[in-house]
């Protein structure tokens, strides 16, 4: 029993990621009524019995996380080392989370049934852009702003479902598809960039010598 909560534990975002992979895969294919098996002994469809399994690592995760809010951080008044609530970097993340439930719920033409792969994707961007964000903010130990750039491209959609929808949604989400991935993109860039300059290195090439670097070197 031990040593199943210690692989639970060890099951984190890498394993997650690979996991989803993988069902992406035999979803692609077998095709999607794969999962319509059910499994002889319990007589369980193979889609419940994901659900099921999933859930121990997630409430073995869940609770983990917690433990740590409940202990608080490492800065000053048990914050975090950039001075902030532990609890803080739920909220970025709730942002998207509830833009999206919201607009696909209130949609009156069926926005995420009538286009999921493109909802997905643009809310999927957004929700990358604001992990990088909080990656890079524990990285620097630097405080992670609430409001983000890449909010705009739901704002757009909710506010024009606000207005009754004045325009087609299905070219706004177009619209806001393409703003979030230059979003993400020039993001990404700056990053890259700043990080390179700071140790000296070319982004795709560690070995040449980089001319920054020689300069500290000769003064």
């Amino acid at each position: 029993m031990i040593n199943v909560f210690i692989i639970c534990c060890r099951f984190d975002v890498t394993e997650s990621q690979l996991g989803v992979i993988l069902i992406y895969l035999l979803t692609a294919l077998f095709g999607p009524y794969t999962w319509d098996f059910k499994i002889p002994v319990i007589g369980m469809p193979l889609r419940t019995f994901l659900v099921f399994f999933s859930l121990g690592p997630t409430i073995l995760q869940l609770q983990a996380n917690l433990s740590v809010i409940r202990r608080g951080g490492i800065g000053r008044n048990k914050s975090t080392v950039a001075d902030t609530s532990t609890i803080f970097p739920v909220l970025p993340i709730g942002v998207v989370l509830v833009l999206g439930i919201i607009i696909a719920y209130k949609s009156p033409s069926s926005l995420y049934l009538n286009h999921p792969c493109l909802y997905l994707l643009s809310f999927g961007l957004v929700a990358a852009k604001v992990i990088n964000r909080l990656v890079v903010a524990h990285m620097s130990k630097s405080e992670l702003d609430l409001v983000d750039s890449s909010i705009v491209g739901p704002a757009m959609l909710f506010l024009n479902q606000y207005f009754n929808c004045f325009i087609n949604e299905y070219l706004l989400l177009w619209i806001c598809f393409i703003y979030v991935v230059q979003d993400m993109l020039r993001y990404s860039y700056y990053v890259c960039n700043e990080i390179c300059d700071f140790l000296g290195i070319f982004c795709f090439d560690i070995i040449t010598p980089h001319p920054k670097k020689n300069n500290k070197n000769k003064n």
